[in-house]
């Protein structure tokens, strides 16, 4: 004789999450007489870009952008630009770009900032690694390109 087994079951939704109002316009300024060919900018969580940021762009004709629906949370703004070259082997050695940050942690929603302005220099002895792919990162904001 069969007994029924009955094996319950769990129904998972996942919750909307809703996208957020929050919103930062950057200004980027570079040293005189560079020639900037791409300028990655990101929202971190932490001061080491070692991962994906929350927000980011990749700017190749324009030194603004504003960033939006950016989560509610605690973030570091970083910014580094590869030089025009014609080179392409440069573009994968991230030692040599210009860097550049807002000193202060910027909190969301009640980040008092609604725009900065990063000035990037050289890199020095005391700048963290960029760690993160930033060729990568560049494919992923093209989507629907052949890259």
């Amino acid at each position: 004789m069969k007994e029924n087994i009955h094996v319950p079951f769990i129904i998972i939704r996942k919750k909307k999450i809703p996208k957020k109002n929050n919103q930062l316009s950057l200004t980027i300024h570079y040293p005189e007489n560079y020639e900037s060919s791409i300028t990655f900018a990101g929202l971190f969580r932490s001061p080491i870009p070692n991962h994906k940021p929350i927000v980011g762009t990749a700017l190749t004709q324009t030194n603004r952008h504003t960033f939006t629906h950016i989560p509610d949370g605690d973030y570091y703004l970083l910014v580094c630009s590869i030089e025009k070259t014609m080179n392409p082997l440069r573009y994968f050695v991230l030692n040599e770009c210009l860097r550049g940050k807002v000193e202060e942690v910027l909190h969301f929603p009640s980040s008092e900032h609604s725009h900065v302005e990063v000035h990037l220099r050289p890199p020095l002895p005391e700048d963290p690694p960029i760690l993160i792919n930033l060729p990568k990162l560049l494919a992923d904001s093209f989507p629907f390109r052949n890259l």
